[in-house]
């Protein structure tokens, strides 16, 4: 057997690099990504909904068990529709019968990493 090292974190070197212009990059583009297969899976009726998803740059603060909470760079998704809201998480009609929610954005939500694990990658 090997013998163990000390191992410590560079926290100020993790930090700039979760915050850092490639991250911020890599975070848009996958950001990007979600948008796309949104608008593709989003039922469609005059495709305004498909049509209203915006991408943009984000800092998020994760809390940490161990270490408090890091921030970092992320891709936010977001829809300027007037019944996103409606269409995602379901509604009432003005009868009282309830309408499902589809979801879209819910069922994405961790889809990579979950694709990624199938294929091996993570």
């Amino acid at each position: 057997m090997g013998k163990t090292q000390d191992f410590s974190i560079n926290r100020r070197g993790l930090q700039a690099f979760l915050l850092g212009g490639e991250m911020k990059a890599a975070m848009l583009a996958a950001a990007q990504d979600v948008a796309a297969e949104a608008a593709r899976r989003t039922p469609r009726r005059s495709g305004e909904l498909a049509a209203s998803y915006r991408v943009e740059q984000a800092t998020v603060t994760i809390p940490s068990r161990k270490y408090g909470s890091t921030t970092r760079a992320a891709g936010r998704v977001t829809s300027d529709s007037s019944h996103a809201a409606a269409a995602e998480f379901g509604h009432y009609t003005l009868y009282g019968h309830p309408i499902p929610g589809k979801h879209v954005l819910g069922k994405m939500a961790g889809a990579r990493s979950l694709r990624a694990r199938r294929r091996g990658d993570a």
